[in-house]
């Protein structure tokens, strides 16, 4: 499943978008050549994520259970933080944020502009965080050099969700004496 306006990205009057690195109308899509490309269950829905996003529904078969954030600007991506707080979405929820910081020097990401500032705000409430993932780089890449795409892994949850206090581990985490 994927959003997308097809058009680039949108004109806004956000100083947070970053329109000095990325302007409106960049990366427009050539629909007819993804559209070959798509196969299976893949499905894009096409339009601005502030007017379709908010109609969508994870399938009843399917819980959102990651999401890859290539929005780029702070609009966009705040637009579609709200996907995060549908019903029928895990209580950890992978994440993914390509822009939230990067090498381009020109971008001096922080986080009151771009993603970050987007991420920043969603997190002003009690009952949810996106945090950064500084624990399954490290368990899941171990011996392996660290890239730079696993330092923008964050982990959703969702604190009120039903579930988020089932224990995921079966080991009891005892600790044992040594005589």
């Amino acid at each position: 499943m994927g959003f997308d306006s097809g058009e680039g990205l949108p004109t806004t009057r956000d100083v947070r978008d970053l329109h000095y690195v990325w302007p409106a109308g960049s990366f427009q899509m050539d629909w007819p050549a993804l559209e070959k490309r798509l196969a299976g269950r893949a499905q894009l829905i096409l339009g601005n994520i502030s007017e379709t996003g908010s109609d969508w529904q994870p399938p009843a078969d399917a819980p959102l259970g990651a999401v890859l954030f290539d929005l780029d600007l702070y609009t966009s991506t705040r637009d579609a933080l709200p996907l995060l707080t549908k019903s029928n979405v895990l209580p950890r929820v992978w994440c993914y944020f390509d822009d939230i910081f990067g090498d381009n020097p020109e971008m001096a990401l922080t986080d009151f502009i771009g993603e970050g500032a987007a991420v920043r705000e969603f997190n002003d409430h009690p009952d949810r965080s996106i945090l950064r993932d500084n624990v399954s780089p490290a368990r899941i890449f171990d011996g392996m050099m660290s890239e730079a795409w696993h330092q923008k892994m964050y982990i959703y949850h969702r604190l009120s969700h039903p579930q988020y206090e089932i224990c995921l581990s079966e080991d009891m985490h005892q600790l044992r004496l040594i005589a």
